[in-house]
């Protein structure tokens, strides 16, 4: 054998570039959905365990209002997560429900179940927490 390299060898694949980054949900779909999902079940179980709480406050030793409280904020998890699955189903998710235009998949990655962009979130803020009108000293 010759020391020169045939044809085949001689040819180098080009070097790789990186893959784009993924900047929108249309991207990068399997991670953000195995993030819904995980969060689901982590939330399915947290609720199972605190229900089993509230029958038995000796338990934990809190007081059944912030059981409650705890119930409360598990369920709306479990919502917000299936909703979330839900508009993947659909095709929707990663869309802005305000404005309709994408959320950044940062924002997805932090916040998986989110329906509205930051801009859009902060415009809601504002409106709901908008002091109400009083009444007239009369």
């Amino acid at each position: 054998m010759t020391g020169r390299r045939s044809d085949a060898c001689a040819q180098q694949p080009a070097a790789r570039e990186d893959p784009p980054v993924a900047t929108t949900v249309h991207r990068a779909p399997g991670l953000l959905r195995c993030m819904l999902e995980e969060r689901r079940r982590t939330d399915t179980v947290w609720l199972a365990h605190l229900v089993i709480c509230d029958e038995s406050p000796d338990v934990t030793g809190d007081d059944s209002a912030t059981v409650e409280a705890f119930v409360a904020a598990a369920r709306h998890g479990v919502a917000d997560t299936t909703q979330a699955l839900h508009r993947m189903q659909q095709g929707t998710y990663g869309i802005c429900e305000a404005c309709g235009k994408d959320i950044p998949l940062g924002r997805l990655r932090n916040l998986p179940h989110a329906r509205f962009c930051v801009r859009c979130q902060r415009r809601a803020a504002q409106r709901w927490s908008a002091p109400l009108p009083t009444a007239p000293p009369w």
